[in-house]
């Protein structure tokens, strides 16, 4: 078994998923990010963040969608505004958390600055019969999609549509994007339980648990499913702290994450789209804080993906994973049917069966491990898969920011 983990780890390698190439990605987005900043938050007041698995490095530039996140720079969410209050020109929305589950809020106007605020917080405002106004996660994200839509006119977006708390567009030429306009958010008692819990291994770092970074997240449009009021709640999310917990995965806990996300795409994704990269990713930080970052070692990779698998299937069958940062925050919630549940925890017992057989089920990672046992040291692959990926991504950037232009002059 151990020879068979190395030799799985070895062809990830060569497909593209070695710490050299996933750094090189994380730098070509950061780059990016920090180019198209330097041109539109000054005169827009907006912020991009590129999140998800472009962000991680974890995927090459044609491998999947490309997921943006538009902040609103003078909009202010928190649960305490008095500190707020001064700051000439912002827009000040308080938290209300109040019969709302866990990982969701409403938001409730304290202050409005109507000269300078975006039209997309303007057209998200409803009074309720109380007097007071709130904003609505469903005509926020509602405003993003007819903007996106308009893209229509600059032929650069084929369709649209709306997608959790995404509008998902595509193009001809490119990736589909995923636009996710989004509310700055400073509310540290959120994060209570990732902070204080007992932990009993090394993972996560110190230094991220105890970053008063952490405080500051972002409010996405969209409620929790299920709820009477899912058209008024918004939901808590972590991108950057997130994305430094996978920047401080070893090499082998961020393969066990690719292949988590690959069985999630090509097997069971036959069965239900309900079983998402961020549930495996969820999955990933779990056995990481559990059973801490000695035991993710090559020749124990087959193991530890069977293990993930038997907590997925675990999950599955109670209907019950917790949000790795808000553990109250039940990732399964309202999400399977009891006939997909039922299909879905047989074929993770097939798969269990198989044991490392189920790798060949995956296309790409069964290719580099028949590319690897014919070419066994693979250094040019290697080398060839980094001048490619840095040339699609400098051919890319062009038409990135075309894009990205287009949408933030809409939302001026």
């Amino acid at each position: 078994m151990e020879d068979i983990s190395r030799f799985v780890c070895c062809a990830l390698d060569h497909i593209g998923y070695d710490r050299e190439i996933i750094e090189i990605r994380r730098n070509c987005w950061r780059e990016l990010s920090r180019m198209v900043n330097e041109t539109i938050s000054h005169n827009t007041g907006i912020h991009l963040t590129i999140a998800g698995s472009k962000a991680e490095g974890i995927t090459s530039y044609r491998e999947s969608d490309i997921d943006f996140m538009f902040l609103l720079n003078d909009v202010i969410c928190t649960d305490s505004v008095q500190p707020f209050l001064q700051l000439p020109g912002m827009t000040i929305l308080q938290t209300d958390m109040r019969n709302t589950s866990p990982g969701y809020t409403k938001l409730k106007m304290v202050s409005f600055n109507r000269k300078i605020s975006h039209s997309d917080i303007e057209e998200s405002l409803f009074a309720e019969n109380s007097g007071e106004i709130f904003a609505s996660s469903a005509l926020f994200s509602s405003y993003i999609y007819l903007l996106c839509r308009t893209l229509n006119d600059y032929r650069i977006v084929n369709d649209a549509s709306i997608s959790g708390p995404a509008t998902t567009t595509s193009h001809a030429n490119a990736n589909d994007s995923d636009f996710v306009g989004a509310l700055h958010c400073i509310c540290p008692n959120v994060l209570h339980s990732f902070r204080t819990r007992l932990r009993k291994f090394d993972w996560p770092p110190l230094d991220i648990i105890q970053d008063d970074y952490s405080a500051f997240c972002q409010l996405v449009p969209v409620g929790y499913k299920g709820s009477c009021d899912q058209w008024k709640e918004w939901r808590f999310c972590f991108i950057q702290t997130e994305l430094r917990l996978t920047c401080s995965l070893n090499n082998t806990q961020i393969k066990l994450y690719i292949v988590l996300k690959m069985i999630s795409k090509t097997i069971l994704k036959c069965v239900s789209d309900e079983i998402s990269s961020y549930i495996m990713k969820n999955i990933t930080f779990w056995m990481s804080e559990l059973f801490g970052s000695h035991i993710f070692r090559e020749e124990n990779f087959i193991a530890l993906m069977l293990v993930a698998l038997r907590l997925l299937k675990v999950s599955i069958d109670n209907k019950c994973l917790p949000y790795y940062m808000i553990p109250g925050r039940n990732l399964l919630a309202e999400r399977l049917e009891p006939n997909t549940k039922h299909r879905l925890s047989v074929l993770i017992s097939q798969l269990l069966d198989e044991g490392p057989r189920l790798l060949l089920r995956c296309p790409k990672l069964r290719a580099g491990m028949t590319l690897l046992y014919r070419s066994p040291d693979g250094l040019d692959n290697r080398r060839n898969q980094m001048k490619t990926e840095i040339f699609i991504f400098q051919r890319s950037i062009s038409f990135v920011r075309e894009i990205l232009n287009c949408v933030t002059v809409g939302l001026i």
